[in-house]
C-alpha cells in the first residue's frame, strides 16, 4: 500500500520475500491541486516490480500478510519504516 514505483518491493522482492504491492497509480487532484498533473494521469512510467493499482480497500484482501510502512527519509536510507 503506497508502493509508489515498487522500488522498496524490489528489494525485498531481491531477498525472496513474498510481497504485494499496491499504490494509487493515477493521479488525483486532491494529491496537490497546485499541479500541471491531468486527473487520471498516470503517475510513473517504469516500475521497478509489479505494482497493482489500489489504495487502503485493497488491504483487506490479504488479511493473511503484514503491512510494511515504508517512508524514505531525505539521506535515502529508509529509516522511518515501521
Amino acid at each position: 500500500l503506497g508502493a509508489g514505483t515498487g522500488y522498496w518491493a524490489s528489494l525485498l522482492k531481491q531477498r525472496s520475500v513474498d510481497i504485494v504491492a499496491f499504490d494509487e497509480k493515477h493521479f488525483h487532484l486532491s494529491f496537490n491541486s497546485q499541479t500541471d498533473i491531468s486527473e487520471g494521469q498516470e503517475i510513473s512510467s517504469k516500475y521497478f516490480c509489479d505494482v497493482k493499482q489500489g489504495g487502503p480497500e485493497s488491504v483487506g484482501q490479504y488479511e493473511d500478510r503484514t503491512l510494511l510502512l515504508m517512508w524514505p527519509d531525505y539521506m535515502g536510507f529508509g529509516a522511518y519504516g515501521l
